[in-house]
Parts: C-alpha cells; structure tokens; sequence
C-alpha cells in the first residue's frame, strides 16, 4: 500500500511536468514562425524531431520496446493520428477563426471529455471532487487566457467547432493511450508510435500544402527545433504517459491544465504579456483544482492500492 502511495504521488509530479514542458512550447514555436516555417511543417519538425530521439534512446536501452502486436495497432494509429495529428490541425485552425484566446479556452475544455470518455469506457467514477475540479479547472483556464478580462473576440461557427473538435482529440490521447497501456505496453513504446504515426502523417499534409520549406540548419531554427521536438514533445509525452500508468485518466487530464498557467508565465516572462489580476486568479483556481485531486483518503485504498478519490 505504501509503495502505491508512493507511485501515485509520482504520477502527479510526471503529470504537472508534462504540463509545464508542453506549455513552453509557444517560445520555440514563436522562432520557427519567423524563420518561415508553416504550422503543418512546425508539426512535422516537433514529431519526426520527438520519433528520430525516442527511436534512437529505445535502440540504445532496449530494442524489445519496439515489438507492438498487429491487433494492437489501432491504440497507436488512435493516438498518433487520431489525437495528436488532428488536434494540431483543429487546434491551429480554431486560432485562425478565432483567436489564441478563445481557441486556447475550448481546447482546455479537454477534461470534461476525458473525465466523461473515462467514466464510459473505463468505468471511472464521476465522483464529488471531479464534479467541482471540472468546471474550477474551466473557470481557471478562461481567466488565464484573458478571455474573461475582455479579450477580443471574433469566434465563427467553423471556428468554434474547431476548438472543440481539438479539445476531443487532444482528451483521446488519454483514452487511446490508457488501451494501450493497459495491453502491456511501455509508455516509451507508446509514445515512440505516436511520434511516428503523427509525423507519417503530417509528411503527406506538408507536400500538400506546398510551401517552400526554410532551411533548419540555422542555429537559431536548429535548436528551436530541438527544443520543440524534445523539450516539448518527447519529454512531456514520456512523462503524461508515464503517469497515466498509476493515476485516473480524468484526474490526469484536469492536472495537466498546468499547461496554459505555464504557457502565460512564459509569455509574461519572455514576451512581456500582460499578467493581470484575473490571470492570477485563474492559476490560483487551477492550482486549487489539482490539489484537490491529489487528496487521498486512506479508505479508498483496495486491491492492491488503487485509488478513486
């Protein structure tokens, strides 16, 4: 029991990383932008970047990491292209229609449909702490955003559609990779075809899209690509990944709202964004949400340590 006390307050250390690690992202996308670079070949660059270092990290540990079974390929096609190709695809077009902001606010909607796919499929209890941490987490993530401080906002139907559609896919990595988790899989083994199927699948989109593809072998287009494909892409999806094997899958997915609070600290600190009052208020809910969370109660211990709050 206490060893899976242990493993569980582990999982909420890898999944608030995993939320401070993507939520930077934004200041190495910002330079690949200015060089020239698309937002599909940006997507391109993040996960061949994310599959060439985890392919190369599992052949040096352990080649056995890449056996998958063939009936278990649609867990990583679901998480590949399903989730995270199409929610880069959504998400960017929400922005175009309606803004950062808004787009920003739909996609961290996400853990309401994580949290009612969990309940469908993996029969997680919609308990008293997730019904409160859901709409504190929302609340949180619109005043980060600045949505609530009159932001200005210009949504369209298509647009606002969009936004959902990439707070869908962005909650069916959890659900997709909980399968394949729970098929015996590694979360490096995971992660790795997610990498691949997502790059696989933006190839085919870029060549498409036909825009001239800037050189990345300009130091600064170098490291950004770097950072964006390890620091935060690979990192942040080993470690979500990896706490998803000891945590809910709808506790996991209000936790790593950590991410917009980190992506408006960054800005704020890098950018010089404004950091008002109402976006104080929203981290402080955010923060409230995870750690009422992250409150276990000793009774809800059994068979073998597993928890539902």
């Amino acid at each position: 029991m206490e060893n899976s006390q242990k493993n569980k307050r582990r999982a909420y250390i890898y999944i608030i990383l995993a939320g401070v690690l993507w939520g930077v992202i934004g200041l190495f996308l910002n330079i690949l932008l200015d060089a020239g670079f698309t937002r599909l070949q940006v997507t391109l660059i993040r996960m061949g970047t994310a599959a060439a270092g985890l392919a190369v990290y599992t052949f040096a540990k352990d080649r056995k990491l890449f056996k998958i079974k063939l009936r278990d390929l649609w867990c990583f096609l679901g998480t590949g292209l399903v989730s995270v190709l199409l929610m880069n695809i959504f998400y960017f077009r929400a922005i175009e229609s309606t803004g950062l902001s808004v787009a920003a606010v739909l996609l961290y909607t996400s853990p309401v449909f994580v949290t009612l796919m969990s309940a469908l499929f993996f029969k997680e209890k919609l308990t008293a702490k997730k019904l409160v941490a859901l709409p504190v987490t929302v609340l949180g993530c619109v005043l980060v955003t600045g949505l609530a401080g009159g932001a200005s906002v210009c949504a369209s139907v298509p647009g606002i559609l969009s936004g959902i559609a990439s707070a869908i896919t962005y909650a069916l990595y959890s659900i997709f990779g909980r399968c394949a988790l729970n098929r015996g899989y590694s979360p490096v083994t995971v992660s790795l075809y997610t990498f691949i199927f997502s790059a696989l699948g933006a190839l085919p989109l870029v060549l498409l899209e036909g825009a001239a593809f800037p050189s990345v072998l300009i130091p600064s287009s170098a490291l950004a690509s770097l950072g964006i494909g390890i620091v935060s892409c690979l990192l942040p999806f080993l470690f979500y990944t990896k706490g998803l094997s000891n945590i809910e899958t709808g506790k996991a997915s209000i936790i790593v709202t950590v991410e917009p609070l980190t992506a408006t600290v960054a800005g704020a600190i890098a950018y010089c964004e404004p950091f008002t009052a109402a976006k104080i208020a929203g981290m402080v809910l955010i923060f409230a949400s995870i750690a009422l969370l992250s409150v276990e109660k000793k009774k809800n211990l059994y068979k073998g340590g597993n928890i539902y709050a």
